[in-house]
């Protein structure tokens, strides 16, 4: 999830509207795309700073509706859809919630020279927030299938959301070591955008509340050797071509 939530920032987002104002792309990486900024103009760069979390924005809420319709007999689909729906929420609401007041990345591109910067600060602030908390309730209401009644389904939260977030953190900042340019970027981007953009998954199990019980038998998540086979290849291209960055 990690991987493609990261090619949908980057490449998706980032770098098809580079791509669109016709700059010169260097490269895209796990933790960034390189590209000539002299060869746009500032609007421009403004609103190839802003396509990145956008991407994430609408392929985030684009999947969690989909998630919503797949049957409750498909598990696995319908967990791996509402996993990566949502890890793309997060890191969209996490980029504005967190960093838009920072002096890097891309909610910093975005108010880079405009008049008043602090008031659109505060309103990107504002609105990572609205989404950020959207995605937190939406994320547990729409688990309650996999987490069945009072008695097991903490236990079962944890599993299904703090060790993919643990996980994907391990992935992201593992990977952005190994990005050759600055090794500021495993703590900018890897550390900041896994640790902090997806820290509303690991808080899932805390925002259970009475009313949100399953009366049903709960879902299981059963291992898929399909999914596994997909994992083992997106990590491959994480750590081989990804993180490194390319081209190079």
């Amino acid at each position: 999830m990690n991987v493609t939530a990261t090619l949908v920032h980057e490449a998706l987002g980032h770098g098809v509207a580079a791509a669109f104002f016709g700059a010169h792309i260097v490269h895209v990486s796990s933790v960034d795309l390189a590209y000539d900024e002299r060869g746009v103009g500032a609007v421009p760069n403004r609103i190839i700073a802003a396509a990145g979390p956008l991407a994430n924005l609408i392929a985030g809420w684009i999947v969690i509706v989909l998630a919503d319709r797949i049957p409750l007999a498909a598990p696995v689909a319908r967990y791996a859809a509402w996993l990566f729906g949502h890890v793309n929420l997060f890191v969209a609401g996490g980029y504005a919630l967190a960093l838009s007041f920072a002096n890097f990345g891309d909610m910093h591109a975005i108010v880079r020279g405009l008049a008043a910067p602090v008031a659109w600060q505060i309103v990107l602030t504002l609105i990572g927030a609205a989404i950020s908390f959207y995605a937190l309730f939406h994320g547990v209401r729409s688990l309650m299938p996999f987490l069945g009644d009072q008695a097991d389904r903490v236990r079962r939260c944890v599993l299904l959301t703090l060790v993919p977030y643990l996980t994907m953190a391990f992935v992201a900042i593992t990977a952005g070591a190994l990005n050759p340019d600055s090794p500021m970027l495993i703590v900018i981007s890897a550390g900041a955008s896994s640790l902090g953009g997806n820290a509303f998954l690991a808080w899932m199990p805390y925002w259970l509340r009475a009313g949100h019980v399953w009366q049903a038998e709960p879902l299981g998540v059963p291992r898929s050797p399909l999914v596994v086979g997909l994992a083992v290849v997106a990590l491959l291209f994480d750590y081989i071509a990804l993180a490194p960055g390319f081209p190079r």
